[in-house]
């Protein structure tokens, strides 16, 4: 009879507070910001599969003068940019966010008295 295989995952993670549901969390944030990677990486990309060959020259009709050609550039890198900034409105599961004036839940109130 063949033994199911066995993975072993070694996670070393530490816990700002001991609420467990912080792993979920941090889970939801790491893939969120490899997905933006794989975006920002699609837009590098794509950005000088466009922009190299016009400004060699490849197209030789079709030029762009350098000045066009470093607004487009800061023009990429500022897309780049916005699109990890868009990494904030991430919802992270079974992470909770309190305003600070907020009053604490009965089980920490007995917890911090």
């Amino acid at each position: 009879m063949k033994k199911p295989a066995q993975f072993w995952v070694k996670i070393n993670m530490v816990l700002m507070k001991s609420d467990p549901y912080d792993v979920l969390g941090a889970i939801v944030l790491s893939r969120a910001t490899l997905r933006k990677m794989h975006q920002n990486l699609f837009w590098a990309v794509a950005y000088n599969v466009v922009a190299f060959p016009v400004a060699a020259g490849v197209f030789y009709p079709f030029t762009i003068s350098p000045e066009v050609a470093a607004i487009s550039m800061s023009g990429s890198s500022a897309l780049v940019a916005v699109n990890a900034l868009l990494l904030k409105r991430t919802r992270l599961e079974g992470v909770v966010r309190r305003s600070p004036n907020a009053p604490l839940p009965q089980g920490l109130r007995e917890a911090t008295a």
